[in-house]
């Protein structure tokens, strides 16, 4: 049932550009779909006319899908052409046109090895750079696709600031001279093998191709400020040139890269309980809308707020952090107060997280934590809301938190409070919000190894519930090791690339590695990297780091070195009776000491790096 602002707007007069605005909860999706129906019924007009409706993720095309197959079509001279309407995500359609067009989705090996190719071809101008090593060409490939993605002139990249940077080089740096050349050969080889990546040059590769087929006579995007310019901008060339032809756009903000003719704004329009009840009823009993890797919502409810920080605590350790990256996951709190609190919790739990605001970029493989109000208008594929309970939210909130959160959360969505439960959460069917059980049905790891002896990169991977089960990836092809070609490896305690600190004799874990990443008769334990001091040479925070027992170093190599009793991570350089521990982090000073104030513990010979 629409409410009458909106059943009106629906019923208005054909313009060819519509900005919707309005906050969550107002009702932008529900006039989309009904505005899709009136383009079918009135505004379609050749048999052959089509419809593209397009969402941001995978569980807002199945709202969409549910809104729509509740529609009742009206029978006009129109209504028995034969329309296509299309509902997807912003990739499904890459996806779907890539696979028309016989375009091939490069895979992460074949990324690797263009890039190494477009590296390969300035070889002779990196002789005095420190960035372009083996190790670090995790962080290189990220750094060159950002640069595409970010369509950033050469000019902006090198005198510029830049809000996301995954390699440290200086403004106006020899480096970054490079880093840009390089992500041009890499976008010329890209098109010379006819291969897509995505967020990369997806849009420019596709739009070679375009033909009448691809063209649409009305698009609908729901959403749309979740799109770059760049993406609406590759939308609005599969409009049809026709006078009927329209773009419809939902936006929370103003979209400036189209005129629009008509703009309404949901301001004050906003869901009554009622109407949110109903939707996520709907979920329940139409299953088979959904997708079947999405979740429905679902609620959990603990004593105290203790009792539920380490409930989710338990939750991402033992569940969803087997199933996704870190970075995957955002957790929102209702203040900074609650926030620092839970954030002290996933410390002391050695779980990596980083407070974050207005920006999903998250610095690593790192949770997201945030206060609400900060991080409007932006997803990820796990959302757990805390705090949902009745004593902290007013009505009108606890409906636009979850209207937010259900349109917010790609995959997974958690709501988590303590005390009494939210009066809006109880007055729910029984069974919408589902208290499932926490077992991960995914039982396999995988993780990539850097062996620096022998400078290559290795793709491993292992069943977590047999962990000497390996399977080791070389050029595409697996191959799994016998017993006796893998070796136990002890897993100790946090290492500091940064400054010193106290590392423990006690093991914490064990990890099977191959016999060829290890020298023989050699012993070899495995530290956590705690800091960012060694970033320039692909050794981030949270990376596990494999160090060889030994007492002593050549120059430029990378050790464990103790110090009074704490360890650090740094590369060793001796002359003149002094020791020099150099960071790879322009923001760290070298460290000098006498050659009988530390400690050689041994040397890493190689990099775990979790994918």
């Amino acid at each position: 049932m629409l409410n009458s602002r909106i059943e009106l707007m629906c019923k208005d007069r054909l313009y060819n550009n519509i900005l919707v605005k309005g906050v969550s909860g107002s009702g932008k999706s529900t006039y989309l779909i009904n505005r899709v129906n009136e383009y079918i019924n009135k505004y379609s007009v050749e048999d052959g006319d089509s419809i593209l409706v397009l969402f941001k993720n995978k569980l807002s095309k199945s709202i969409g899908l549910k809104l729509f197959e509740e529609q009742e079509r009206e029978e006009t001279l129109f209504s028995f052409l034969n329309i296509k309407v299309d509902f997807y995500t912003y990739d499904e359609l890459v996806e779907n046109l890539l696979k028309v067009k016989g375009i091939n989705l490069c895979s992460g090996d074949k990324k690797r090895e263009i890039l190494l190719e477009a590296i390969d071809s300035i070889k002779g101008d990196l002789k005095n750079s420190k960035i372009f090593r083996i190790s670090n060409i995790e962080n290189i490939e990220k750094e060159v696709c950002e640069i595409l993605s970010s369509n950033i002139s050469r000019k902006q990249y090198i005198e510029g600031r830049r809000k996301v940077s995954y390699v440290k080089a200086k403004k106006n740096s020899h480096n970054r001279e490079l880093l840009f050349n390089v992500s041009e050969i890499f976008k010329k080889l890209i098109f010379k093998n006819n291969v897509y990546i995505k967020d990369v040059i997806d849009i420019e590769l596709i739009e070679k191709f375009l033909d009448n087929n691809d063209i649409y006579t009305h698009i609908a995007i729901d959403d749309g400020e979740f799109l770059t310019e760049k993406q609406r901008k590759f939308i609005y060339t599969l409009r049809k040139d026709s006078s009927i032809s329209t773009i419809t756009i939902t936006s929370k903000r103003n979209i400036k890269d189209v005129s629009f003719e008509k703009t309404y704004n949901l301001r004050n329009n906003i869901r009554s309980s009622e109407e949110i009840r109903n939707l996520i009823k709907g979920f329940k009993g139409n299953k088979n809308i959904l997708e079947k890797n999405i979740n429905i919502p679902y609620h959990l409810i603990y004593d105290d707020m203790g009792k539920s920080f380490l409930a989710i605590r338990d939750l991402i350790k033992n569940n969803i952090s087997l199933r996704y990256k870190y970075e995957d996951i955002i957790v929102l709190f209702k203040n900074e107060e609650e926030l620092r609190k839970g954030k002290l919790y996933f410390i002391n739990s050695k779980i990596p997280c980083r407070r974050i605001k207005n920006s999903l970029y998250s610095n690593g493989d790192k949770i997201k934590l945030a206060v609400f109000d900060d991080v409007l208008g932006i997803s990820s594929k796990v959302v757990i809301v805390t705090n949902f309970n009745n004593e902290n939210y007013s009505t009108i909130k606890e409906k636009k938190i979850l209207i937010d959160e259900i349109s917010m959360a790609e995959n997974e969505l958690y709501l988590v409070g303590y005390g009494k439960e939210s009066k809006f959460v109880n007055k729910l069917p029984v069974g919408v919000l589902e208290d499932r059980r926490f077992v991960s049905n995914k039982g396999i790891e995988s993780f990539t190894y850097v062996d620096c002896k022998k400078n290559k990169v290795i793709n491993l991977l292992r069943d977590i519930s047999a962990p000497k089960n390996m399977l080791i990836n070389v050029n595409g092809k697996e191959e799994e090791l016998a017993d006796s070609e893998v070796s136990k490896v002890k897993v100790f305690s946090h290492i500091a690339a940064g400054m010193p600190i106290f590392i423990s004799e006690e093991e914490t874990g064990e990890m099977y590695l191959p016999n060829s990443v290890l020298t023989k008769n050699k012993e070899h334990f495995i530290l956590t990297i705690d800091g960012d001091s060694m970033i320039n040479v692909g050794i981030n925070n949270g990376d596990k780091v494999v160090i060889e027992r030994n007492n002593t170093v050549e120059n430029g190599d990378i050790c464990a070195v103790e110090i009074d009793g704490n360890a650090t991570l740094k590369t060793v350089k001796i002359a003149n009776g002094m020791a020099t521990l150099i960071s790879e982090n322009d923001n760290y000073a070298p460290m000098n000491f006498g050659l009988n104030e530390i400690r050689i513990i041994g040397q890493a010979v190689g990099i775990i790096k979790n994918n």
